[in-house]
């Protein structure tokens, strides 16, 4: 499901399923949903959500560092390292959350 540069998302829509090609440096940082084996990749303009694992595009891309076990972000969106809170600002305005472990490598 995962290319070179670009990653492919397949969701349902009415007409069935549909494929879209994202270019990486247009996505923000992923997180785990709440919906069972789903991921949602928080983009410039939006979000998708579509079946997968974090840890799948972990080892797949060397941009994208883990956060926290429910977050994976892009380190060139990143704008703000509260190291207090554990908290990373990424340039769209939402926040994503910091372990204590992953912190040190930030």
């Amino acid at each position: 499901m995962y290319l070179q540069k670009n990653i492919q998302t397949i969701r349902n829509n009415e007409y069935g399923d549909a494929i879209r090609s994202v270019d990486i440096n247009d996505i923000i940082f992923f997180e785990f949903s709440i919906s069972s084996h789903k991921v949602i990749m928080h983009l410039e303009n939006g979000e998708e959500e579509f079946y997968g694992a974090l840890k799948d595009i972990e080892d797949q891309y060397e941009d994208f560092y883990r956060c926290h076990k429910s977050f994976l972000i892009n380190k060139n969106h990143v704008e703000k390292i509260q190291k207090k809170e554990r908290i990373v600002e990424m340039s769209n305005g939402e926040s994503c959350l910091v372990s204590v472990r992953a912190m040190k490598n930030l």
